[in-house]
């Protein structure tokens, strides 16, 4: 609240007429009690809007500073007073509904907080209603304007020390083969009836990875989705469908139609609780039939606060039914039930700079046994999977990025072993935002 605060009481003292010096001037109190309160001086500040008070200043403004500086003063119901005055005034009564918000959280009232914080997220300030729903934890970017399109444009080059045969790696296993690449991804969002209560959005995305060393590895990936959002009371639903195709060298490999409903809700000091089903049929081209069949995939996640860290905790579930390969007496099994956790953790440095780290456990059991030369034997995958990533924000818009992600795979059938390690660096660009 510091910065804001302060920014907000020297554009107030900014705005106001230079006054005539007067030890009986309201206006040349309340400058002066603006000036302290910018020093970290808070007695002098509260003394000095006080007076202003009592020489006949009666404004928004002198509310809003005695609120700042009682709360400073960590006297809340007296900041709380003054913050309740603005409540009837329509210019201020979003940032008052913040305000009290923060007091009720430092009074250890979050239920009264949320309420107050969702009437703050409903300001037409931009800047105010993303901390508004940060402090709420639906949010660790600012929202976009839903009037026009947002997204993602980035261009990276990589290296990879184990190139996968498919997007499907956990399940095809790799190729064994290492190689650069460049990889490019555009993203976008647009609300197709940004007004409305149940807004309609369409998601969509192309990526593009090219191995120049290994080209019959070369991967483009398709997505296109619908989905509509609405609020019931503390919950952000929303539903919908999409569709991804994937190609490998040029041909096609296999299309996945995906239905799924996702609700997220705030539950208190700035954690959410974020839950979801989807229900995918995956269509693999004829070479890779086996691989066609059902998934259901069921997901949870706690985000909280850790001091100054933004954390994620989650649990997926994925069953899947599959066609599997059977070729006379031989049967390999490609419907696994995997158990996946993961744990990330975003910290945000100065210099624009945020550190990203996420961990990753897939345990995976597959539905019966492969039987090969006269044997049974159950696969069964232990998949640990580690990345980090660090972005520079340049300005609004244009970012640098490094990341480094490390997957090691223990099968029960030792031909599904692996270890993989991919780095990248590229730039980025936001726009819409």
């Amino acid at each position: 609240m510091k910065h804001l605060t302060g920014f907000i009481l020297v554009l107030i003292m900014a705005l106001l007429p230079v006054p005539a010096v007067s030890a009986d001037d309201p206006e040349h109190a309340y400058r002066e009690a603006v000036e302290a309160f910018e020093a970290g001086r808070y007695e002098a500040a509260r003394d000095g809007f006080l007076t202003a008070r009592r020489l006949g200043m009666d404004t928004p403004a002198l509310s809003y500073s005695l609120g700042s500086t009682w709360y400073r003063l960590e006297a809340y119901d007296r900041a709380a007073e003054e913050f309740g005055r603005l409540l009837d005034r329509p210019q201020w009564q979003h940032l008052a509904h913040y305000n009290l918000g923060l007091i009720a959280q430092r009074q250890g009232n979050q239920a009264e907080a949320d309420r107050h914080f969702r009437a703050a997220s409903g300001s037409p300030d931009r800047n105010l209603a993303h901390l508004a729903r940060r402090a709420l934890g639906e949010d660790a970017q600012p929202l976009p304007a839903r009037d026009a399109p947002t997204g993602l444009l980035s261009l990276g080059l990589g290296y990879d020390s184990n190139v996968t045969l498919s997007p499907d790696a956990d399940i095809l296993g790799v190729s064994d083969d290492a190689g650069a690449f460049l990889e490019a991804l555009a993203a976008g969002r647009l609300y197709l009836t940004p007004d409305a209560e149940r807004p309609l959005r369409l998601d969509g995305a192309l990526l593009m990875r090219e191995y120049p060393d290994v080209d019959r590895f070369d991967e483009t990936g398709l997505m296109l989705g619908l989905f509509q959002e609405r609020r019931h009371e503390d919950w952000h639903l929303q539903w919908g469908g999409s569709l991804d195709s994937v190609y490998i060298d040029g041909r096609h490999f296999q299309d996945v139609l995906s239905l799924r409903g996702d609700a997220r809700r705030p539950i208190g000091e700035g954690q959410v609780l974020a839950l979801g089903y989807g229900l995918s049929r995956i269509e693999a081209s004829n070479r890779y039939d086996y691989l066609t069949g059902w998934r259901h995939r069921l997901r949870g996640e706690w985000r909280l606060p850790v001091g100054e860290t933004r954390v994620r905790l989650g649990y997926t579930l994925d069953v899947n039914d599959r066609k599997d390969l059977s070729e006379g007496a031989e049967f390999a099994s490609y419907s696994p039930v995997r158990h996946l956790l993961h744990v990330q953790a975003d910290r945000d440095l100065d210099g624009n700079v945020n550190l990203r780290a996420r961990v990753e456990y897939h345990h995976s059991r597959y539905r019966d046994p492969h039987r090969l030369d006269g044997l049974r034997r159950t696969r069964e995958d232990d998949l640990w999977l580690l990345s980090l990533r660090g972005t520079r924000q340049l300005d609004r818009n244009w970012a640098l990025f490094a990341e480094l992600s490390h997957w090691t795979n223990d099968s029960s059938l030792r031909e599904y072993d692996y270890d993989r390690t991919v780095v990248m660096g590229g730039v980025e660009y936001l726009f819409g935002r």
